[in-house]
C-alpha cells in the first residue's frame, strides 16, 4: 500500500519504532466491575512477544494506579471525582510516553480509560480521533440512559458533558472525530453526534464503501478539519459478537476482524497515528480466549506495520513538525 495524504517521516530502518505498553485496570466508568482485569490478561497472552516478533521495540511502563470508586452520591455522574483523577494520573503518563518519541498503547479497562489518554495527545498538537465502536459514546447526563460515563467519554472529549470531567485538554471539535463501525446508538446520542459535526461511519457503510475506503475518507476528513496526528481508541464492542463475544455491551452486526484490521493498517500507513486505546475486554465473558486473540491481532495491524511508524517527536522543531502537514 503507498503511503496515504503525502509522504511522511518515518524512522530509519535500522530504529525499530517504540511502542509503551500502560495498563489502565479500571472499571471506574462501566456499570460494574470486570474490565479492570483485561490489561493482565492481554500481557499474559504474549502481547509483547508479538510486537517484538514484528519488528517493534517494547517497553511496559506497568499499570498506572486506579483510585477508589467515589461514595455514591458524589458528583453530577458515578464516580466523577475518581475518573478524574485516574484521567488526570492517565494523561501524565501518556503525556511521558509521547514526550518520549514512543507510540503508546493503553490498555483498559472501560473506555472511560480514554479521557486520559485521548487528552495527553491533544495537548501536544491538534488531533483527529478515529473511535471504533459499535455504541457512540456521545451522551451528556442530560442524554444518559444508564448516567455510566463510559457512555459520555467521546462527548466530554469534544467538550460536552459533567462540569467535573471537562478541561482535561482542549476540547477536539466535532469535524475532527469520526465514530466507525456505529450501530446501537441512543436517540440523544444521536442528535448530539449530529449538531456537533461528528463523521458517523456505520458498520453498512463501511461495507457499502470498502473498510480502506472508508478508512482512508474517515481520516482525510479528520486531516482536512486540522488534525495533524491521529488517536485511535478501539472498543472491541465494535467487532461482531460472534468475533468478540468478550465484551460488556454486545451489539449484533458488527465489523468483522479482517474489516478491523484493514481500517487499522490504513490508519498505521498513514504515519500520524499518535497512539493506540484498546478497551472493553471483560474476561470473565470470553470463553476461550477469543477477544484476547482478536484484541492481539488488531493491536498488531495498527502498530506492527511493515511501514514502520514514525512516533511524533513532540519537541521537535516546528519547522520539522510544519513538514508533516
Amino acid at each position: 500500500m503507498q503511503p496515504l495524504f503525502g509522504e511522511t517521516s518515518v524512522r530509519e530502518q535500522h530504529d525499530r519504532p517504540a511502542v509503551a505498553i500502560l495498563g489502565v485496570p479500571s472499571s471506574l466508568g462501566a456499570p460494574a466491575a470486570g474490565m479492570e482485569e483485561a490489561p493482565a490478561v492481554v500481557r499474559s497472552a504474549g502481547l509483547a512477544e508479538r510486537l517484538r516478533h514484528a519488528g517493534l521495540e517494547v517497553q511496559d511502563w506497568g499499570d498506572i494506579p486506579v483510585p477508589a470508586p467515589d461514595a455514591p452520591g458524589v458528583g453530577e455522574v458515578r464516580n466523577e471525582r475518581a475518573l478524574r483523577a485516574l484521567a488526570e494520573t492517565t494523561r501524565a503518563r501518556v503525556g511521558a510516553a509521547l514526550d518520549e518519541g514512543l507510540s503508546p498503547l493503553v490498555l483498559g479497562g472501560d473506555h472511560s480509560i480514554s479521557l486520559g489518554s485521548v487528552a495527553a495527545s491533544a495537548m501536544r498538537e491538534p488531533i483527529g480521533i478515529l473511535w471504533l465502536d459499535a455504541h457512540g459514546d456521545f451522551n451528556t447526563p442530560a442524554t444518559s440512559p444508564s448516567g455510566a460515563v463510559y457512555g459520555m467519554v467521546l462527548a466530554i472529549l469534544a467538550g460536552l458533558g459533567p462540569q467535573g470531567l471537562l478541561g482535561l485538554a482542549p476540547p477536539v471539535p466535532g469535524p475532527r472525530i469520526a465514530l466507525l463501525g456505529a450501530r446501537a446508538l441512543d436517540p440523544g446520542e444521536r442528535k448530539n453526534l449530529h449538531q456537533a459535526g461528528v463523521a458517523v461511519y456505520t458498520t453498512q457503510a463501511i461495507r457499502a464503501l470498502g473498510a480502506e475506503q472508508a478508512a482512508e475518507r474517515a481520516i482525510a476528513g479528520l486531516l482536512a478539519a486540522g488534525a495533524r496526528r491521529i488517536h485511535v481508541s478501539v472498543d472491541l464492542d465494535a467487532l461482531d459478537p460472534s468475533v468478540a463475544p468478550g465484551v460488556w455491551t454486545r451489539a449484533v452486526d458488527g465489523l468483522t476482524l479482517e474489516e478491523m484490521r484493514a481500517i487499522l493498517r490504513v490508519a498505521a500507513h498513514t504515519g500520524r497515528v499518535a497512539a493506540l486505546d484498546i478497551t472493553e475486554l471483560l474476561p470473565a465473558r470470553d470463553r476461550g480466549g477469543t477477544t484476547t486473540r482478536a484484541a492481539l491481532q488488531l493491536i498488531k495491524a495498527a502498530l506492527g506495520s511493515k511501514r514502520p511508524v514514525q512516533a511524533l517527536d513532540w519537541r521537535a522543531t516546528e519547522e520539522w513538525l510544519g513538514s508533516l502537514a
